[in-house]
């Protein structure tokens, strides 16, 4: 059993994981051989998804490139790239929405948030800068990890995607499970590899 070891007050809020509030959440969890500040260095450097994560995720060499943005607000650090070409066109948008997107003028931004040690909330999103009368304006996807020690070398690691458009697309939601899965099983490796560096 898991537990918030802190003040309830300081409990960050989470309303994108709540599916009343207009949400659609694809869920999973894993256990890490490996420590969990090092998983959460993995998770938190985004030059390693256009290569670690390349097939699942669909996002071009060209990601690692885009200079990264940083943003403090007390003790939260935002880090997230913008100017992403196509990014519509990554695996977290189901096809029907990205043939719609397909010369549309948008802003975009991609990248986490760091919260506290074991957690960090990861974001994709896409605002609409030529929208329509009635379009929805604001495509929003939230990715939050949490990773809790085990033992010294062990980690518990769940992770989610949330996002608030297609939300009556459940075949898309289950597609995303997979891919979500088979994302974090290359981080789990990755994590593992970084614990035999460490260990060795």
């Amino acid at each position: 059993m898991q537990c918030w070891m802190a003040k309830m007050s300081r409990l960050p809020e989470m309303p994108w994981m709540i599916p009343e509030n207009g949400w659609e959440l694809a869920a999973g969890s894993t256990s890490v051989d490996g420590n969990y500040l090092l998983m959460m260095e993995n998770l938190m450097d985004l030059s390693h998804i256009p290569y670690l994560h390349r097939d699942t995720f669909n996002f071009p060499p060209s990601y690692a490139r885009i200079p990264v943005q940083l943003e403090t607000n007390g003790d939260r650090l935002r880090y997230f790239r913008t100017a992403i070409a196509d990014y519509h066109r990554s695996g977290f948008f189901p096809s029907d929405l990205a043939v719609r997107f397909d010369g549309r003028s948008y802003d975009v931004s991609s990248g986490g948030e760091f919260v506290a040690p074991g957690m960090m909330f990861g974001h994709g999103e896409i605002r609409l800068k030529d929208a329509r009368p009635g379009e929805q304006v604001e495509y929003l996807s939230r990715i939050p990890h949490f990773v809790t020690p085990k033992t010294q070398h062990t980690s518990h690691y769940w992770f989610f995607h949330s996002r608030n458009f297609s939300l009556e697309d459940h075949e898309f939601t289950q597609r995303l499970a997979k891919v979500l899965e088979k994302g974090t099983n290359s981080a789990c490796i990755m994590g593992e590899q970084y614990q035999g560096l460490f260990a060795s």
